[in-house]
């Protein structure tokens, strides 16, 4: 129970928070149950950045973002959403994209992305109606996110889901849902580290831990270099 408690998404606590609640929390069941102590705590890594989320998850804030019941919340939902899942963005790269910034290129959207790390990258095909929807209704001369709620860049996602309808995605967690889903694609590590507006990625390979393996075939074609990718 306080392993699982611990490890609640919803919590949204750091890692070393959730260490303490846990050690706090393990001194009392060793006193209460001093005979049930065999378990073995899921690891707590504060390096290991955040999780991705699951299809299963994903397909809860898909709902969660529609379903909010004001129509700014609603398409802010969808905008989070498309743009941290759909093309790794951060919080402050979001809040100053504007319609100019999503290119059409007629085989789907491109994100021109500002900021300190420039960079162009293509929109996931899974998010593409979502953001058509979003220019679609999005004033131009404004940027799509609209005015921000506080006056840090960094802090626009949690301004916004704090005041949400229901229980709302991490944008870390969107951001690295997006690179596990890369490292599904096989893109190459100089294109990742590219669109990920990153000169390193030190959590990278704890992402890989949630990457499924290659079938014996795919995998011996691979690493004989018969697979072109």
């Amino acid at each position: 129970l306080v392993d699982a408690y611990v490890n609640r998404p919803a919590l949204s606590l750091a890692a070393g928070t959730r260490r303490n609640y846990r050690t706090q929390l393990n001194a009392i069941s060793k006193i209460v149950d001093p005979e049930g102590h065999s378990f073995e705590f899921t690891p707590l890594d504060e390096k290991s950045g955040y999780v991705p989320y699951t299809a299963e998850e994903m397909d809860r804030f898909r709902r969660w973002a529609v379903f909010q019941r004001a129509e700014g919340r609603r398409l802010r939902g969808m905008m989070m959403l498309a743009c941290c899942a759909g093309a790794g963005c951060r919080a402050r790269e979001i809040g100053i994209l504007t319609h100019k910034d999503i290119v059409d290129t007629g085989n789907g959207f491109e994100i021109h992305i500002g900021g300190a790390t420039p960079r162009v990258v293509p929109l996931l095909a899974e998010w593409e109606e979502w953001m058509a929807e979003i220019l679609s209704v999005r004033p131009r001369n404004q940027t799509l996110w609209g005015k921000p709620k506080g006056s840090r860049a960094n802090n626009l996602l949690s301004s916004f889901t704090q005041y949400s309808d229901g229980q709302p995605p991490h944008g870390g967690r969107l951001r690295n849902t997006w690179l596990l889903r890369l490292l599904e694609l096989r893109v190459p590590l100089t294109d990742l580290y590219y669109a990920a507006g990153a000169q390193k990625l030190e959590h990278l390979g704890r992402l890989a831990r949630h990457l499924p393996l290659l079938d014996p075939t795919e995998y011996q074609k691979t690493l004989r270099g018969e697979v072109n990718r």
